[in-house]
């Protein structure tokens, strides 16, 4: 788990805690989603580095990933 959620929900005491809010976070991320979709269907190399261009494909997949 990430240290900036882990921050927000080390003190919960039940798996409910814990699953309402992270779905509470997951509910209010739907436009992040939306740009990362876009982001990725408009992503070029450009002229840029192969390793460059790989590394901002993986980067916003992985942060795909996490939502």
């Amino acid at each position: 788990m990430l240290e900036k959620v882990s921050a927000n929900v080390m003190f919960m005491k039940t798996a409910k805690e814990l699953w309402d809010i992270l779905m509470y976070f997951n509910e209010h991320n739907s436009s992040r989603v939306a740009n990362l979709h876009e982001k990725l269907s408009t992503l070029r190399q450009d002229g840029r580095s192969l390793s460059n261009y790989y590394a901002e494909l993986k980067g916003t997949l992985d942060e795909l990933d996490l939502y």
